[in-house]
């Protein structure tokens, strides 16, 4: 699953304007792994947990990749 690909960190930041959200994702990408589908991935499920539980349309969501992480640790990781 994508827990096993992405380590969100603790920075993210959520500008409102009126019924719409733009939302920056700070994460670190496991090396190895697509950052392309891995971003769009954080992209779509963001964008389906927070139309889900909110009455905001999401606008846009931005996965600003800081780094990759060449650990084996699967505790770095989550989703």
């Amino acid at each position: 699953g994508e827990e096993d690909y992405v380590r969100m960190l603790d920075e993210f930041y959520v500008d409102f304007e009126k019924n719409l959200v733009h939302i920056d994702v700070f994460v670190n990408v496991k090396f190895g792994c697509s950052v392309k589908d891995v971003a769009f991935r954080v992209q779509e499920n963001i964008k389906s947990s927070v139309e889900s539980m909110t009455e905001y349309k999401v606008e846009s969501v931005n996965v600003h990749v800081v780094g990759v992480n060449f650990s084996e640790v699967e505790s770095d990781f989550v989703s």
